[in-house]
């Protein structure tokens, strides 16, 4: 027997629908608690079944778009065993075996369809071009952050520039006004000096002390 060899980590992942699926409501008349098939599980199958006519190839087999066709063959194995009604051989699935005979159907077609190479290019193609629009939609996104950012910036840079500004400007302020209340008090010390001289100088002079009052 040939060993089972691991895929490559590089392999194109799976995301198995059943587990990214909104399932089917709790009270849906549909389930069934006395069968084999637990009740969350059949949830999630009736709400696949329900989408059939939206769930795209790719989508049902739990793939992204892909050329890889080792990937695809993987998927849909995986796919089959999901839903293959013999899955629960010998057991009560009740009313269930036709929806999963639904879902295993729609996956093997869905498989042969990808299968064509022409096909499964033109989905891929469509793919690429929306994840290319979403990439250039983000980066749009990202030049439009980083130019409100930058603008941002600028207008707080202006702001902390005119109260620098505005400090410089009060602190010049300032000390003009010290400069100037300290000329005033040196120019009334003159006053007062000059005041003082001449009334010696009167009382010299009404002496007739006039080289003491010229003095």
């Amino acid at each position: 027997a040939k060993a089972e060899v691991a895929p490559p980590e590089t392999a194109t992942p799976l995301r198995p629908i059943l587990q990214s699926i909104t399932p089917v409501g709790e009270n849906d008349a549909r389930l069934r608690p006395e069968i084999s098939i637990p009740i969350d599980l059949q949830r999630r199958l009736l709400a696949v079944r329900d989408g059939l006519r939206r769930i795209g190839h790719f989508e049902l087999l739990g793939l992204e778009p892909t050329d890889d066709t080792r990937a695809l063959r993987r998927a849909y194995h995986v796919a089959s065993r999901e839903f293959h009604p013999d899955s629960f051989y010998g057991k009560d699935i009740g009313h269930f075996r036709q929806v999963l005979d639904d879902l295993f159907r729609r996956a093997r077609a869905s498989f042969e369809f990808l299968g064509d190479a022409s096909r499964r290019r033109a989905l891929v193609e469509v793919h690429e071009a929306s994840l290319a629009e979403q990439r250039a939609d983000i980066e749009a996104e990202q030049r439009r952050d980083a130019e409100q950012r930058r603008i941002k910036e600028e207008a707080l840079a202006q702001q902390a520039a005119r109260e620098a500004q505005d400090a410089q400007d009060a602190r010049e302020s300032r000390d003009r006004e010290r400069k100037h209340r300290l000329r005033d008090r040196m120019n009334a010390q003159r006053r007062q000096q000059a005041r003082s001289h001449a009334e010696q100088a009167e009382a010299e002079l009404a002496a007739g002390k006039y080289a003491g009052a010229a003095t």
